[in-house]
């Protein structure tokens, strides 16, 4: 079939095996050919002056050829699609919790930028922005985007700087993922870099009624969540500018299954399911306060099965029966994750941060508390 936004495409990266490959046979065949000109030396038909110089002129050239490959493969996978990833959170309120989990998120490696979607209109997040811009270096890692309205498709707005890195992370406020899963995350998806990658699987089930919303899948998912899911930046792209419009208009008006709008047009663009990454540690520290605990969430989540593929006139959803680890895969058996809540991380101390001299190593205390609340709630 046809694309329906420009296709997702995975370019050819020079590595430096490849250099090493290449410089190994250009090589080769360099001195294969100096072999040729000594014999023509010997026969008198060159000078050894003119040998010598070729053989250093065509090795200076090789040399300076590897070195400008390496060069720009190194500005590739630095702060692009192979090296790292935008992290974008939803933020609206809990300032004490996106706060941390901000600074948590921005000293991994693999993450290049926080951007932190802020929808809530009639709060300004003080405490977020005082806590975050005084630390040193990481402070230039976390931005803040204020958005006119309470809307949930701005969580996949695409803001013109994330095209520089392919690999986007879409995140709750609330989750806490560690750094060797969120590193697995991206490897995971670097192999599979149309498809989404995530931690929350939910499914589809289909019966004579209709198409329900399961929030339990024992044996087979369909569906991650935007609690933590991998994706490719041109998809952002889809959802805002190439999606009919009235699936938006759905989402903005219930204020809710954005998540489900996305595997829907995910799975319709690339024809293939979602990976789910088992973590039994992450921690949803939502508590009571998410929108899975509105009344009437189960409901609603059953109608937008039915009223968005409508929408989008796309029923496409894939089941996948696979499990992925860091090492292995495994048959599919269900989800699990440690309940928090935002209190749990009321002892969290902040003022450490403003006030150290060493605002990196500070942020490190930081995460450190995070490991202890997390080993108390598991």
């Amino acid at each position: 079939g046809g694309c329906l936004f420009p296709c997702v495409t995975v370019p050819f990266t020079c590595t430096k095996a490849h250099c090493i490959h290449f410089l190994l046979f250009a090589l080769s065949g360099h001195m294969i050919d100096t072999l040729r000109w000594k014999q023509r030396v010997v026969k008198g038909k060159r000078s050894s002056k003119a040998v010598v110089r070729k053989f250093f002129t065509r090795t200076l050239l090789l040399c300076a050829l590897c070195f400008v490959s390496a060069k720009i493969t190194s500005e590739r996978r630095v702060g692009g699609v192979t090296s790292s990833c935008t992290m974008v959170l939803n933020g609206f309120s809990r300032e004490h919790v996106l706060t941390a989990l901000a600074l948590h998120y921005s000293a991994m490696e693999v993450v290049n930028k926080v951007r932190v979607v802020w929808g809530n209109t009639k709060q300004h997040p003080e405490f977020f922005l005082s806590h975050t811009k005084s630390v040193l270096r990481l402070g230039d890692k976390i931005e803040v985007i204020m958005t006119p309205t309470d809307d949930l498709n701005d969580r996949f707005l695409p803001i013109a700087p994330l095209r520089e890195s392919r690999c986007v992370i879409i995140a709750d406020d609330d989750i806490y993922v560690d750094e060797r899963t969120v590193n697995a995350a991206h490897a995971l998806w670097m192999k599979h870099q149309t498809q989404i990658v995530g931690l929350f699987p939910r499914a589809h089930t289909v019966t004579s009624q209709g198409t329900f919303y399961n929030s339990n899948p024992k044996y087979r998912y369909s569906i991650i969540l935007t609690k933590f899911m991998v994706l490719d930046s041109a998809y952002l792209d889809a959802y805002s500018n190439q999606m009919p419009a009235s699936v938006r208009d759905y989402v903005r008006e219930k204020g809710n299954c954005e998540d489900i709008a996305m595997n829907y047009l995910v799975t319709s663009l690339s024809n293939k399911s979602p990976i789910y990454i088992r973590d039994s540690t992450k921690i949803d520290f939502g508590g009571k306060t998410g929108i899975y605990n509105r009344p009437g969430h189960v409901n609603a989540r059953d109608e937008c099965m039915r009223q968005i593929p409508e929408l989008l006139d796309s029923q496409l959803l894939i089941y996948n029966d696979v499990a992925f680890t860091a090492n292995a895969e495994e048959r599919f058996m269900g989800d699990s994750f440690v309940h928090g809540t935002e209190f749990d991380l009321k002892e969290l101390d902040f003022s450490h941060i403003q006030d150290s001299a060493d605002s990196i190593q500070a942020v490190e205390r930081l995460r450190h508390q995070l490991v202890t609340i997390r080993s108390k709630l598991l």
